[in-house]
């Protein structure tokens, strides 16, 4: 009886370290695939900027940090213009909050 019990416990032992082992493991860092139109309407999508850091700063014209944001992520695309850092404003121009 005592040694069924010692081997249960070292399956349940195995079976949690695997899992652990299993769990550990780095996710698979896909980049999510988008599109959207520029303002001079021209395509851009996630497999025209591949290779590069692409920063989207997602706002809104009605919000009130809205312009203070702008000037951030315009001083942001400046500094690191030519470097391999795409940087995009995506306006959502809605009169509805939600």
């Amino acid at each position: 009886m005592v040694n069924k019990t010692r081997k249960t416990a070292i399956g349940a032992a195995l079976i949690l370290v695997a899992t652990m082992v299993i769990a550990a493991r780095p996710a698979q860092n896909r980049p999510s695939d988008f599109s959207f139109r520029s303002i001079d309407g021209e395509s851009v999508t996630s497999d025209s900027l591949r290779g590069q850091v692409v920063v989207l700063a997602i706002g809104a014209a009605w919000l009130p940090l809205s312009k203070n944001q702008l000037e951030g992520v315009k001083k942001l695309a400046d500094d690191y213009a030519g470097r391999g850092v795409a940087v995009y404003w995506v306006s959502t121009e809605s009169d509805s909050p939600r």
